[in-house]
């Protein structure tokens, strides 16, 4: 089975945008991932990998330069990259969400919050895919979002009325220090988050959300450290 690991970022009221984003791999490969990387975090002295404290130099990564960011997140890739096949994102612009909720109210999602919003569309985008369909998919998202319990009635309800019961498997919620999985989703979802706010201030304004698919997206993160 598929296992796909989400975290998000932008939830704070502040925050134009909201974004989902994580990877997804066989079950097999993430105990592989798990295993490889660990031996990472123990070289830099690092026991969580919160993307915030990452880009800010603080908390555990406070004091650190740019190179050993840089030489951290490369070497968190090389464990990745053999294991973990597909990244995936998805983010809203809240205003242009709320603007829209006339059209979301003939979806039948008038009452969805913009982090169920992702999650649904990620959700029907791995459903398109016909190897993952074969096996089925299961989904690990982080604990404590405000909007976790509406993500799982959300899912159980797809699950249910299409008769999915052979294809979704299970929705958990792991706490952040559970696993590097959920850490890494923090780390796209994070750098994600900004790439998308970055076109939204410099490209076309009132852009329609955006869903990317990225096998390499680390490359993107590792980039992005180097600008923070």
């Amino acid at each position: 089975m598929f296992v796909c690991y989400l975290d998000d970022s932008g939830k704070d009221p502040h925050n134009p945008i909201t974004t989902l984003a994580g990877y997804l791999a066989r079950d097999a490969s993430w105990t592989l991932f798990e295993r490889n990387v660990e031996p990472v975090f123990k070289e830099f002295g690092i026991d969580v990998l919160h993307a915030r404290d990452l880009h800010n130099t603080d908390r555990e990564f406070k004091g650190w330069s740019w190179d050993e960011k840089e030489k951290f997140v490369s070497r968190v890739c090389k464990a990745f990259a053999p294991n973990v096949p597909l990244g995936l994102s998805f983010s809203v612009v809240k205003g242009n969400y709320e603007a829209r909720r006339t059209e979301s109210r003939a979806q039948g999602m008038e009452k969805c919050t913009p982090y169920a919003y992702c999650f649904r569309t990620l959700i029907d985008w791995i459903l398109e895919q016909a190897e993952i369909r074969a096996v089925g998919v299961s989904f690990v998202l982080e604990f404590g979002h405000q909007n976790n319990t509406e993500a799982r009635l959300l899912f159980e309800d797809v699950r249910r009325r299409h008769g999915l019961e052979e294809v979704l498997g299970t929705i958990s919620f792991h706490a952040k220090q559970d696993s590097r999985a959920i850490q890494l989703a923090d780390l796209f979802a994070f750098y994600s988050r900004r790439h998308i706010k970055w076109i939204e201030e410099h490209q076309t304004p009132n852009q329609e959300p955006m869903l990317t698919i990225l096998p390499g997206g680390m490359s993107r993160v590792v980039e992005d450290v180097s600008d923070g």
